[in-house]
Formats: structure tokens, sequence, C-alpha cells
């Protein structure tokens, strides 16, 4: 496959049912991004907490991006006017891969699927316009909404980096997630739902054809005592909650990992 290399001259602009992105520009750098940046809310799970912010220095970060190897998206909405977050594309393209980060500033669109819709996009800008193979992304693996939403899209485990971080004063894993260009044709058309065998193949780290139908924990010698933790927090990761005991102690077998994610309500 042969990357494009896009002239650094010329602005991007994808579009959603609902969203318009567009690179940005100087002009963009506007109070209202400024205060996301200050905001421990919003940034509480992004390296930018640790940085003090100013108008030069997030100039300098958004003049970085040349619209040819670095793209900095910003999500707008109501026809393109309130800007309501950003997306980090950095490619490498003598390997066929980028890495994606993403950060929604506007809490008021938080859970109402921005992200699904607005990523989706910028995949398609990567595999269909740049030619790549693979996308990179990763989050804390505390932060069940951002694991929620790569795992309901499609995103590949693409290992864990244990203890790699400080949250809130305690250590936390870091998880990196990878989309590759055959996986994003394949899932293309789907809703994304993730299934109780999807569930247990991510916790087990098997394909969904390793994981019997009827696999239980009487059944299944894979399902040990610790990997049976990973599926309990893999679930969490989905349902974006804590389980409680009842729900703990339910989970026995393919079917009951079904019923969970049926009739629990999941926020995007």
């Amino acid at each position: 496959m042969t990357v494009v290399h896009l002239d650094s001259a010329d602005p991007v602009e994808l579009h959603t049912s609902r969203f318009l992105l567009r690179t940005l520009g100087p002009e963009d750098v506007t109070d209202r991004y400024l205060k996301w940046l200050e905001d421990p809310e919003i940034t509480q799970y992004l390296e930018v907490r640790h940085q003090v912010h100013d108008d030069e220095e997030v100039l300098a970060y958004v003049r970085a991006h040349d619209n040819r190897h670095r793209f900095l998206f910003g999500v707008f909405a109501n026809s393109g006017v309130r800007h309501i977050g950003n997306y980090s594309l950095v490619t490498e393209p003598e390997h066929l891969r980028g890495t994606l980060g993403v950060m929604i500033g506007d809490r008021d669109m938080w859970g109402t699927g921005v992200i699904q819709e607005t990523r989706a996009a910028i995949l398609k800008f990567c595999f269909d316009t740049l030619g790549l193979e693979k996308v990179n992304g990763g989050c804390y693996a505390n932060n069940a909404p951002a694991v929620y939403n790569y795992r309901r899209q499609g995103w590949a485990v693409d290992g864990i980096r244990k203890q790699h971080a400080i949250y809130d004063g305690k250590r936390t894993d870091l998880v990196h997630f990878a989309m590759f260009h055959e996986d994003w044709r394949a899932a293309d058309g789907l809703d994304g739902h993730m299934t109780g065998r999807e569930i247990l193949a991510s916790a087990f780290e098997l394909s969904l054809e390793e994981v019997p139908e009827d696999a239980s924990l009487e059944k299944f010698p894979t399902w040990d005592s610790l990997r049976h933790v990973r599926v309990l927090m893999e679930l969490e990761a989905v349902l974006g909650r804590p389980l409680d005991t009842e729900e703990s102690i339910s989970v026995v077998d393919v079917e009951s990992v079904e019923l969970l994610l049926q009739t629990t309500s999941v926020r995007e």
C-alpha cells in the first residue's frame, strides 16, 4: 500500500452526520480552548494536566501540526460553529502507522456518542486517504469510559504497560489499543456492541474463534481464577461502572456475561 503525502498548505475537513472535523490554525487558539487545558476534570486522564499552558505554548503546539504527517483536528458542532474538542493524529509513513489521541473539552457533549462518531471519520481518513495500515491509541486502565469506547469500536488490546502512570496518588496500568486496516474493513457497518464471547476473548487475550460458545468456569480450562478477575474488569470497563457483589457472583459462563450486557444500560 502506498501512503499519501498531503500538501502541507491544505487544511483537511471531514464530515459526519452531526459534526465537522477540520484541522486547526492559530486563530482557533481561543479562551475556550485554553480553559479546557486548565480544567482538572477535563484533563484528569491526560498528560497535559502536568503542564501549565499559555497562549504561546498552545500556539506552538498547533503550528507543529503540518497537515502532512501531523494533524490537529478540531471537532465542531452546531453546523461547524461550536468547538467541542480535538484529535491529534501523528503519522509515521515509513511504518504505515499513526497514533491518535482525543480530548472532548465541552462537558455537555460527554455521553452523547461523539467519540464513536467522530473517531470513525478519522479512522476512515487514516486508512482510505493516508493509506495507513495501523492506528494506535491508549488510555489509563482506570479510565472506564475510554476503555469502553475503544472496545465498542472494535479496537484490539495491543499491550499493557503495568503500573506505568500515577493517577490520584496511585499507580495504574496504561492500556495500548490498535485498529488495523483489515479489522476496520471487516467491522464496517457493525453496531459496535460487544458480545459475551468478545468480552471473554479480550480478557483471555484469545481470538474469538478460540472461545467456545458454551465457555464457562467449569468447562473452559483457560478460565482460571486470575483470568476470571480479568473478565470482571473487562465487564466493568464496558459497562462503565463497578459490578456489585451479586453481579460478580453471577458471572460463570458466556450466557451470564451476555445477560449482564443486555440488562444493563450503558451510557456512551
